[in-house]
């Protein structure tokens, strides 16, 4: 009999950014919105939280493995060491 089919870890880390058009209207002015959004291929997703809100990266690493795509890898890894 086959092995039944499994999703995979594949955690993607996006922060959400805020824009508009500067005074002149020569470039776009972007910020963070303090806005995550953490997504797995397993099923796991956060929706948009507070970024002081998300899991720590160990927990992250223990769950998920090592994010397949995120903006925020340096926190990440800094805040795996802690």
């Amino acid at each position: 009999m086959p092995h039944p089919w499994t999703a995979t870890h594949e955690l993607h880390i996006f922060k959400q950014a805020l824009r508009r058009p500067s005074e002149d209207a020569q470039w776009w002015e972007t910020q963070s919105s303090g806005l995550v959004h953490l997504l797995c291929n397993c099923g796991y997703s956060t929706g948009w939280i507070p970024q002081d809100q998300m899991p720590t990266g160990e927990q992250l690493l223990n769950d998920h493995g090592t994010p397949h795509h995120s903006v925020m890898t340096s926190r990440q890894n800094h805040r795996s060491e802690a």
